[in-house]
């Protein structure tokens, strides 16, 4: 199985036989895709640097609600330096930490994420904190706590004196709403309402799997693949008016996909930005990828592309999980996609990691 199986957009005319003709249609076609893409490049906001660049400072544990914040902010016309995406627009054998600085230099406020994994990070505390902290106002800087422990002022003595909001139980979107309010972002955030899980759940090789398809349509069932892999059935769901569509490959992995799995998160942000070059820069046609995520997940680090695939915005992830009936590891792909523009796609992106991390495998059915 492939890691990124893209839609292409598909289209249709008619031709006469002269190959002059042929060629000035190509070229038209060609130009005309190039500044769709293009367009859809100069709209993705993070990476830019401007008087209202929020930086975002957090551990790869924590990184789902960084994103989601990240992602909803940027989606309401906020700059955000986030380096899931800001660090996947540079150049993919540059040295990240050189990006890194560069945002942490140039940004006018400041989200530090923090608890006491986030402490013992010298990459949080030291490059990027203190430098933060010593530059810009406090009033500019916030901390939010997920949850209030003691190790991070004790790491960054400044970061006392900034305003926190403390996480506790309060769910994502109440967060949102703190945030965007301490900058100054008037939003109208309405509180989504946990509604009864609804599985869907079946047999990979005999071993139970179950997805969390509360709001998402089952569209057609499993089927048998290439190269042995089987396909879940296909969702779909229309969510404010926009169609977003996830499919789902279930496959065998060996050695090849180990390293995503290492230990030191920065090495495997390095290693999926390694992958994530192979599949967008050396086969242009599979789509431009914008961004490179790390997914928490079932105690181990993930992988996910953000992408512009000629006709959408789509988010692939690749889950690796420890086989429970013997040999090779198993990998879950999802390929997910929204029709819109990117900030349509930012505020919707969350559904599809809600999807993805709904997932469960091995495991007794409830």
């Amino acid at each position: 199985m492939n890691l990124l199986e893209f839609p292409v957009a598909a289209s249709t005319c008619w031709i006469t036989a002269s190959g002059g003709l042929v060629g000035v249609l190509s070229v038209w076609v060609f130009d005309r895709m190039l500044d769709r893409e293009l367009g859809q490049m100069s709209a993705v906001p993070f990476g830019k640097a401007s008087p209202s660049t929020v930086f975002f400072s957090y551990k790869s544990e924590d990184a789902a609600l960084a994103r989601f914040i990240a992602e909803q902010m940027a989606a309401r016309g906020r700059s955000v330096w986030f380096d899931e995406y800001c660090i996947a627009l540079t150049s993919w054998d540059s040295d990240f930490e050189a990006p890194l600085r560069a945002g942490i230099a140039s940004a006018a406020s400041a989200v530090f994420f923090t608890n006491s994994k986030w402490a013992i990070s010298s990459w949080c505390t030291d490059i990027e904190a203190k430098p933060l902290l010593e530059r810009l106002p406090k009033s500019a800087c916030l901390e939010v706590r997920i949850p209030y422990e003691p190790g991070p002022h004790t790491a960054v003595p400044k970061l006392a004196l900034v305003k926190s909001i403390e996480v506790r139980k309060s769910e994502r979107w109440t967060i949102l709403g703190e945030v965007c309010e301490a900058f100054g972002l008037n939003l109208e955030i309405r509180p989504r309402t946990r509604l009864e899980k609804r599985p869907l759940r079946g047999k990979i090789n005999g071993v139970n799997y179950e997805l969390n398809i509360q709001g998402w349509e089952v569209r057609g069932r499993g089927l048998n693949v290439l190269g042995g892999d089987f396909a879940l059935p296909p969702l779909s769901r229309k969510e404010d008016g926009v169609a977003l569509y996830a499919n789902i490959v279930v496959g065998k992995r060996g050695w090849e996909r180990k390293e995503l799995n290492a230990i030191d998160n920065r090495e495997v942000f390095q290693n999926l930005r390694l992958l994530a070059s192979s599949y967008f820069e050396r086969a242009p046609l599979t789509g431009k990828c914008v961004g490179v995520h790390l997914v928490w997940h079932d105690g181990m680090s993930h992988g996910a592309f953000t992408y512009w695939a000629k006709n959408s915005w789509g988010r692939k992830y690749e889950i690796v999980l420890p086989a429970k009936d013997g040999g090779a590891d198993v990998t879950f792909v999802f390929t997910c996609a929204a029709y819109g523009d990117f900030a349509t796609f930012s505020r919707h992106a969350w559904l599809f990691d809600d999807l993805v991390t709904s997932l469960k495998y091995g495991t007794e059915w409830d």
